[in-house]
């Protein structure tokens, strides 16, 4: 309870919601200020703040005021490559990423499991969203990788 999560690419709140119930603070990013009413309808009254920036272009302010426990990000089809560095870099505990690109999703994962202060790959789950297309959505959950 009271644990910070940070969320990335959130939208209008597809899953902050879900972070809130779960006991977590929230900061959220997300590239287009049009989420922004939404965000806070979905959020009213509760500890979510919403940054509107272009995590492609310029990235994440760093540093966060806190380490987060978790950070859930759910990039689009190009994927997280743009904040892999700042992912590995946050301390995070657990990352959720929510990929809708089976080949991104795994580049990203590559990147995030690999070498001295990497993480830990805890499962990877599938979902075809869309069945009889190409396109199914990749969960990955890992964990820091303890020194």
């Amino acid at each position: 309870s009271g644990s910070l999560a940070v969320e990335l690419f959130a939208g209008s709140g597809t899953w902050t919601g879900t972070l809130l119930d779960a006991g977590y603070e929230v900061e959220a990013y997300e590239v287009d200020g049009k989420a922004r009413p939404r965000f806070e309808v979905n959020t009213a009254g509760r500890p979510a703040r919403l940054h509107v920036t272009d995590l492609l272009e310029t990235g994440l302010p760093e540093p966060l005021p806190q380490r987060p426990k978790l950070v859930l990000l759910d990039p689009p089809r190009s994927g997280a490559a743009a904040v892999v560095t700042w992912l590995r870099a946050s301390g995070a505990d657990r990352i959720v990423m929510i990929s809708c690109d089976v080949a991104t999703g795994l580049r990203d994962t590559a990147t995030l499991s690999e070498g001295e202060g990497g993480y830990d790959v805890r499962s990877i789950t599938s979902y075809d969203m869309f069945p009889h297309t190409g396109h199914q959505e990749l969960v990955v959950e890992l964990r820091r990788r303890a020194t």
